[in-house]
């Protein structure tokens, strides 16, 4: 073996421990956060919350993983998700008794209001992209999109699904929009 194939072989096997590590650091990020989802998933839903912690490991596996613009984001997009698990759902179901506002099938449905509370977290959240590259923000979008669904899906589970996805849908757009609108909106100075 020659000293060119030596340092060779040396590398690739230094990058493999270094994506192992990376990888195993993630998997137990992500095993904790997916652990406080589903104890909330459980308080909020009962056992058919449980659900959601299987796809918030993975999601946050990889986000936590690929790091940079896409951690960022979803760090601000697990805050806005918190907020919207603080939200008070009755200002958006206001037609329903206070003990059925948590998604009993008797009570009346806002998808109009749900868009707006999506628009919201979307608005909010756009304005935290950070300048720069198209990708960049495209990439830290994702991460707060995902981020704020891992936590507000638990919430949203129960909505109707006219609500449910007026949410998600409302905060998308907003986003979209956002990474496409922020060059505009706030110049890049430097």
């Amino acid at each position: 073996m020659s000293t060119l194939e030596f340092e060779e072989a040396l590398g690739a096997a230094a990058r493999r421990a270094y994506e192992h590590g990376r990888w195993r650091s993630a998997g137990l990020r992500g095993l904790a956060l997916s652990v406080l989802v589903a104890l909330m998933g459980l308080a909020m839903l009962g056992p058919s919350g449980l659900w959601w912690a299987p796809a918030v490991f993975a999601v946050w596996s990889v986000v936590w993983w690929r790091g940079g613009a896409m951690l960022r984001g979803g760090q601000l997009g697990l805050l806005a998700g918190a907020g919207a698990l603080l939200f008070p759902w009755s200002m958006v179901r206001s037609c329903c008794a206070g003990a059925m506002s948590g998604g009993a099938a008797a009570c009346c449905t806002r998808p109009g209001a749900c868009s707006l509370v999506g628009v919201g977290l979307g608005l909010a959240l756009s304005a935290f992209l950070p300048r720069g590259r198209l990708a960049q923000r495209g990439e830290a979008a994702l991460g707060m999109a995902l981020g704020t669904l891992c936590l507000a899906g638990c919430r949203c589970a129960t909505l109707c699904v006219g609500e449910a996805w007026g949410v998600v849908g409302a905060l998308l757009a907003s986003l979209v929009l956002g990474v496409a609108l922020r060059p505009v909106l706030v110049p890049n100075r430097g």
